[in-house]
């Protein structure tokens, strides 16, 4: 497959997860792609539609972090510029308990935007986390295969994972 063709999937598979605002997917797709030709972030959201229907994208991915806690996905540093919180990039956790990249793991991702800040280690969040009604909520709907934190660990480690504790 081509190139601009895997990163017209992979935009539209983002959009058809709610992931449509510009700088957020040009920012998962620079990630994952590395540069983009100008214009080819415009044309994944003008497009996505066709292109998930094309390529049968319907993905139904569980309730991610930042849509059960209505995070913000950008935080605005101090010098005007965006980043994006880990939990959306941490790509080796991608279909951990049903989630897209750190979205049903992000008590495992190293400074998560939870709540409006930036969030420590998994080790210095690990009460608030474990007091978070979505922690409790997925533990809950995953029963006997929610995955603890040290699994979480070992296998982001062995997929390339570098956000996480």
């Amino acid at each position: 497959m081509g190139r601009i063709k895997a990163v017209c999937i992979a935009g539209a598979r983002y959009c058809e997860n709610g992931l449509m605002e510009r700088a957020v997917l040009g920012r998962l797709l620079a990630l994952r792609f590395g540069t983009l030709a100008p214009g080819l972030v415009d044309h994944v959201i003008r497009f996505w539609p066709e292109l998930a229907e094309e390529h049968d994208l319907r993905v139904s991915w569980k309730l991610n972090c930042w849509e059960a806690r209505r995070c913000t996905t950008l935080i605005r540093g101090k010098g005007g510029g965006a980043m994006l919180c880990p939990a959306l990039t941490a790509t080796a956790l991608c279909g951990i308990h049903g989630g897209m990249n750190g979205g049903r793991a992000c008590w495992t991702v190293r400074g998560t935007f939870c709540a409006g800040q930036t969030q420590g280690t998994m080790d210095e969040k690990r009460p608030a986390c474990e007091d978070c009604s979505f922690f409790r909520s997925v533990e809950a709907e995953e029963g006997p295969w929610f995955l603890h934190s040290a699994a979480l660990v070992r296998i982001a480690r062995r997929r390339g994972g570098v956000s996480v504790d």
